[in-house]
């Protein structure tokens, strides 16, 4: 009867022992080439892992910049108002930010709420023409390009001519 079941395993003249011996080095060798897929597929993972945490703390550290610059522009326009170079910018800035219902420090971020947006434009409209400051300066005050300031003031102008806004029509008659 065991001739029978090695007949049917076995190829006739083959060493029991040896087909063991073959099948064992087959199987340790599949468990190698398994263990050394996961490993390669933890190196990837690791790697990728390493990436994405590179790349939040470049984000991270982008954004932390941005704030402090933005805290850089508030600072230098304060040492600016301090040395009395622009004590009345800061003073139109606070009574355009009053009439409009909007603080300072909100014109001076960077929200994007229509309130704050309206209030902030009226603001750089009135420092060009009551102040006579430069595009770029006023942009400076505001963190932002002095192209933003020139279509602030055009929307500005576009009200005045048109429907006057909501904080627009008493300040502008002053600006004018």
């Amino acid at each position: 009867m065991q001739e029978h079941d090695l007949a049917h395993h076995y190829r006739p003249g083959l060493n029991p022992d040896f087909v063991n011996r073959v099948k064992e080095r087959k199987a340790a060798e599949r468990k190698e080439r398994e263990a050394t897929i996961l490993k390669a597929k933890l190196a990837e993972a690791e790697r990728r892992r390493k990436e994405l945490e590179a790349k939040i703390a470049q984000e991270k550290l982008l954004r932390e910049q941005a704030i402090e610059n933005e805290k850089k522009v508030i600072e230098n326009y304060q040492v600016i108002v301090v040395h009395g170079v622009s004590r009345s910018s800061r003073d139109i800035i606070r009574e355009t930010a009053k009439a409009c219902r909007v603080s300072a420090e909100e014109m001076l971020g960077r929200s994007g709420q229509k309130k704050i947006v309206d209030a902030r434009h009226l603001a750089m409209y009135r420092l060009r023409n009551e102040r006579g400051l430069s595009l770029p300066h006023i942009g400076r005050i505001f963190g932002r390009d002095h192209s933003t300031v020139i279509h602030a003031i055009k929307k500005v102008e576009a009200k005045r001519k048109g429907v006057n806004g909501q904080c627009t029509s008493d300040l502008i008659a002053g600006a004018a």
